[in-house]
């Protein structure tokens, strides 16, 4: 009898150790599937983070290059650049959306980052449209409407943008480190 007790108790042991391995491939499966997930989608970010910091950088030049007096050619070239920047970042949104990420938390934290800053961004520049249209977008002369810039582009809007952008980056790096994904 207890020959038979051994054997049962082997073949028990032996059922659950094939039982245990199955179930942490699995996991591990599903783990490289989701690294591989992060690791397809963090080429496109990064570049999507580049080309974020591009025009945010190209923003301050320009309205720190702008003054009251510089004319209607310079406002007609700051309304190039805000139609510009609101097509780049719509297209960025559009792009970031499309990228399949795993289900987690920090998945979802980098999203909701993602589209906070490009909402912002979009409405920031949509707004600059509105507002600084050299033709009709309201009865100012080129003058008030390029001192109106120069006044209140500046720093307040810039910096609240900056914080979000520093906060996608954050999510973003949080992310890449949760699924051991190298930065470049």
């Amino acid at each position: 009898m207890s020959a038979k007790v051994r054997v049962a108790f082997l073949l028990s042991f032996v059922l659950a150790l094939f039982a245990v391995t199955g179930c942490e491939s699995e996991v591990k499966k599903k783990q490289r599937k989701e690294r591989e997930l992060v690791v397809n989608a963090s080429q496109k970010i990064e570049a999507a983070l580049k080309k974020t910091k591009t025009v945010q950088d190209n923003f301050l030049k320009e309205v720190k290059s702008l003054s009251p007096n510089s004319g209607e050619g310079k406002l007609h070239e700051l309304k190039k650049f805000f139609t510009e920047s609101e097509k780049t970042f719509r297209d960025l949104d559009k792009e970031l959306r499309k990228i399949e990420l795993p289900d987690s938390l920090v998945s979802d934290r980098f999203k909701k980052s993602y589209q906070d800053l490009f909402e912002s961004l979009i409405e920031m520049f949509a707004g600059f449209n509105k507002n600084y249209d050299a033709v009709n977008s309201n009865s100012w002369d080129t003058k008030t409407k390029l001192g109106h810039v120069v006044r209140n582009i500046g720093y307040t809007d810039f910096s609240f943008l900056d914080l979000e952008t520093t906060e996608m980056i954050n999510c973003f790096k949080d992310m890449c480190k949760h699924y051991s994904v190298p930065l470049k």
